[in-house]
């Protein structure tokens, strides 16, 4: 597990040397409360090639936007002892009008609640941004055996729903992105069951 603590160092593989890249990593197993839930570890735009001779990208420096450096902080992964946790990094291009959508600020401290249900198809259509371009996961396992000391007290029930937290946009941030709903909550089925932890 403790490989995954530092920084990761994202591959350029297949990558345009001249295009500028977003990156989000999310946590897909954490049970907040009574509800499974996606847990945010790391969101940073403005990533590029900056040396020919290293295969990565790297951030370039302050994010785009009114609210000023827009980087949520890395967040190693962290799963509760005696369990295993899915995380997922996608890349996205990063389009010339991208601006970081204001109703999303919730997401920069490095807490729970401000990263629990981040909400990935919203931020998508807000932002304008298309498909991934790239993509990867591994899992993290911790066999330590559970001693109460990271973990919070949740319920032993096995939840059957997952949860996301619709930011609250009224209306897209760019002309291409589509118009959400206004729903505050957005149940999808689930099966599986976690501890709460980031």
């Amino acid at each position: 597990m403790s490989d995954t603590h530092p920084l990761p160092r994202i591959s350029s593989w297949g990558l345009h040397a001249n295009s500028t890249y977003l990156l989000v990593f999310v946590d897909l197993d954490v049970l907040y409360g009574e509800n499974l839930t996606v847990i945010l570890h790391w969101y940073q735009p403005d990533m590029a090639m900056h040396h020919p001779d290293h295969p990565w990208v790297e951030p370039s420096g302050r994010g785009k936007g009114q609210h000023g450096e827009h980087i949520a902080e890395y967040i190693a992964p962290q799963p509760p002892a005696g369990s295993h946790h899915r995380y997922v990094y996608l890349v996205f291009e990063q389009h010339e009008e991208y601006t970081f959508p204001g109703c999303f600020r919730h997401i920069f401290p490095k807490t729970m609640d401000a990263r629990a249900g981040f909400n990935l198809r919203q931020f998508v259509e807000v932002t304008g941004l298309k498909h991934p371009v790239a993509g990867n996961y591994f899992f993290v396992k911790n066999d330590d055996a559970a001693t109460g000391t990271l973990t919070s007290t949740v319920s032993t029930t096995s939840p059957t729903t997952t949860w996301v937290r619709s930011a609250p946009c009224t209306q897209p941030v760019i002309a291409t992105a589509t118009t959400l709903l206004g729903v505050q909550q957005q149940h999808v089925r689930g099966t599986r069951g976690r501890q709460t932890i980031m």
